[in-house]
């Protein structure tokens, strides 16, 4: 059996209307997750990816299966009622390199404390190499 393209600018549906596929594909996340570190390291459900390392508590790293084109990808990050969760590479740049094509490094905090929680959802968005 032969395999086949299917090609199209737009998608439209029967009553919400069309869209350019160029949204769709440039305005998808790449990779995201839902991972928890207080009671586990442990990535429940993901897109993309691969792996969570446990680097510190309230410190952690996600890997995606397949790499971005650049590191100037964006990330949305949420996490578990009271804490809040940032972007490592860019709030610790004295320790340079944070990110990389394939990986980006998390910090989650309570009130300004370092610690694990749970409830950690990540999304990256940007172009895969």
């Amino acid at each position: 059996m032969a395999l086949g393209k299917i090609k199209a600018d737009t998608l439209e549906h029967s009553t919400a209307g069309s869209v350019d596929t160029q949204f769709v594909v440039n305005g998808s996340a790449k990779a995201w997750s839902q991972s928890q570190m207080y009671t586990s390291n442990l990535i429940n459900d993901s897109l993309n990816h691969s792996s969570l390392t446990d680097e510190a508590a309230g410190d952690f790293t996600l890997t995606v299966t397949s790499a971005f084109g650049n590191a100037k990808f964006c990330i949305s990050a949420s996490t578990s009622t009271g804490h809040s969760l940032q972007d490592r590479s860019t709030r610790d740049e004295a320790h340079d390199n944070r990110r990389t094509t394939s990986t980006q490094r998390v910090k989650t905090e309570d009130d300004g404390t370092t610690q694990d929680c749970n409830h950690n959802c990540v999304s990256f968005h940007g172009d895969l190499a």
